[in-house]
């Protein structure tokens, strides 16, 4: 009878010191997924934070678009006005806020701002496309890291359930 206790104590030391190495190593693994969870927290939430000053910059640089518009377009029925009173030897281009003579040809001042003007759209145009291909990459990587990290919870969860 004591050697079949003995034998059964000495199994169960070292099926319980398994055990608790399983433990540890459970242990470890379930601190590491929550180190990784909250990393990938972590640049979620820089990227959210990113995203957001990104938006706001665009919508600023909207603004501007939108105000220089008025402005051009207020110009524009300035210039008409003054042209209808006046000689009304030009003709006002709507939308372009540009006088031509009668012989048909642009001030070089006015050649000048448009060329500018021309310029500025297109650096709106520029930003806005990658404002756009950004604000699609930011949103990707955001996606990717809130799976991670649902992933990550599920791993967790199950590691604390055994």
């Amino acid at each position: 009878p004591s050697l079949a206790s003995d034998l059964f104590s000495e199994l169960s030391l070292t099926e319980i010191q398994k055990l608790k190495q399983q433990l540890i190593q459970v242990d470890r693994e379930k601190s590491s997924l929550v180190n990784n969870m909250q990393e990938l927290q972590r640049q979620l939430d820089l990227t959210k934070e990113a995203l957001s000053e990104q938006q706001v910059q665009n919508s600023q640089l909207a603004d501007e678009v939108q105000t220089l518009k008025k402005i051009q377009d207020v110009n524009c029925l300035r210039l008409c006005s003054k042209e209808e009173q006046g000689s009304g030897d030009g003709v006002c281009l709507p939308g372009d806020g540009v006088r031509l003579s009668s012989n048909g040809y642009d001030d070089a001042e006015v050649l000048q701002l448009r060329k500018e003007l021309q310029d500025l759209w297109q650096k709106y145009l520029d930003f806005e496309a990658k404002y756009i291909e950004e604000k699609k990459e930011w949103e990707a990587d955001s996606q990717e890291m809130a799976e991670k990290i649902k992933f990550y919870i599920k791993c967790g969860r199950r590691s604390e359930e055994h």
